[in-house]
């Protein structure tokens, strides 16, 4: 008798299992990042000029394309998404700092 309840209890456990709906990997990437308040009292400070305002959404990575008006702009932005093909990176305008970084991420310096 034991013997035919472990076998209805194991039936049971695999009709429970395969009736069960499946669940997909949990998402381990948000679907948009959260600012830390400080960041958004950073962004929204009174003193800050609007170059100055877009140089710190380049700086934390909320830029949108309208920020991107100046090589070195669009150069820290490309350094910061790893897109080494960026015109920018070469751009004479671009400052020093940011073409070199560019030169070692590509592993030519």
């Amino acid at each position: 008798m034991s013997n035919l309840r472990a076998i209805a209890a194991a039936l049971l456990l695999i009709c429970a299992a395969r009736g069960a709906p499946a669940q997909g990997p949990p998402q381990l990437v948000p679907e948009a990042a959260t600012l830390l308040p400080a960041i958004e009292r950073d962004l929204e400070a009174a003193y800050l000029t609007p170059e100055e305002r877009k140089d710190r959404r380049v700086f934390h990575g909320v830029w949108d394309e309208r920020d991107l008006d100046s090589p070195a702009r669009r150069a820290m932005a490309a350094l910061e998404t790893w897109r080494m093909d960026e015109g920018a990176l070469a751009d004479p305008a671009t400052p020093i700092s940011l073409r070199a970084r560019a030169l070692v991420r590509r592993g030519r310096a």
